[in-house]
């Protein structure tokens, strides 16, 4: 539940802040972004936005806040986040910014220190592009290459 609570404050005080929505709407942006599995406790890793969503897919309405597709780039996996589950990188928001320490992210592990979290993919080399064509190319590929592996499954 604490969590919980969390993510939606951390949410809000995201959405209210323009500056900081453009930078999470922006494909390509680099952010941190939190993950978990079986294995590996609740912790911030550096993540790249691939897609934002903001309709719901299967009612078609309008989200109260956007989620978003990103990469991790340590390890190349590609989830789902709430914007609740997103932040700026170490230090990228200014101190003055009264919304900058609310987002509690030193009550999460940092993410890394050599654990590989066994979500590896066979891709994991981390993309850097020219421009958002090729950026737009890039999430293209990924995704077909998501739904061949869905298919064969």
């Amino acid at each position: 539940l604490l969590h919980a609570e969390k993510v939606a404050e951390r949410a809000a005080n995201h959405f209210k802040n323009q500056q900081r929505m453009n930078h999470f709407r922006t494909l390509g942006s680099e952010i941190m972004a939190l993950y978990s599995d079986d294995e590996n406790p609740l912790s911030w890793y550096k993540a790249v936005v691939d897609r934002v969503i903001t309709r719901d897919e299967d009612s078609g309405y309008n989200l109260k806040y956007p989620k978003f597709v990103v990469t991790f780039t340590e390890y190349g996996n590609t989830e789902t986040v709430a914007l609740g589950e997103i932040d700026a990188l170490q230090g990228e928001w200014s101190r003055d910014d009264p919304n900058a320490s609310s987002s509690g992210r030193s009550d999460y592990n940092r993410g890394g220190g050599g654990r590989d979290r066994g979500r590896r993919s066979s891709n994991s080399q981390s993309w850097r592009g020219n421009n958002d064509r090729d950026l737009y190319d890039e999430v293209r590929r990924r995704e077909r290459e998501t739904a061949t592996a869905d298919k064969g499954r």
